[in-house]
């Protein structure tokens, strides 16, 4: 069985369709379990270089790196945010960065499965060299 993230009434695995609201399964994002990360000792001292970035360390596209290259991105699976992150557990837009004051902060867009700071579910965070982000079933390295 399936639950419509809309009405979160069960719905058949059959259709692609809810039988109650009318929801849209295809194209919909779909839940993760969180990922447990240890980051004693992990945290990178990253050297200075520009731009900023975020290292993809776990996920389908490990090892990408992502310059942060203007003071504001967004971060989402749509062709058309900064950080495309192709997975169906990652929202459309998902959570956006943005660079204030010399330091980066990043926002959760109310997206379907959070984001997550050094295993903490936020809605707003600064970042720090070396924190690990989850968003959906990517972790990346923010590298300032």
């Amino acid at each position: 069985m399936t639950t419509c993230p809309v009405c979160m009434n069960e719905a058949n695995n059959d259709g692609d369709c809810c039988s109650v609201c009318g929801y849209h399964f295809q194209d919909a994002t779909e839940a993760f379990e969180a990922i447990s990360i240890d980051t004693e000792g992990e945290r990178a001292h990253a050297a200075d270089q520009a731009p900023a970035s975020l290292r993809v360390c776990y996920g389908k596209q490990e090892g990408l790196v992502f310059p942060l290259e203007s003071d504001f991105i967004e971060i989402g699976r749509s062709p058309q945010c900064g950080v495309m992150l192709n997975d169906m557990t990652v929202s459309r837009v998902h959570a956006e960065m943005e660079k204030i004051n010399g330091e980066w902060t990043i926002t959760d867009r109310d997206s379907f499965n959070g984001v997550w700071v050094n295993n903490e579910a936020i809605k707003n965070a600064v970042l720090n060299p070396g924190d690990l982000l989850q968003i959906g079933c990517f972790v990346l390295r923010f590298v300032e």
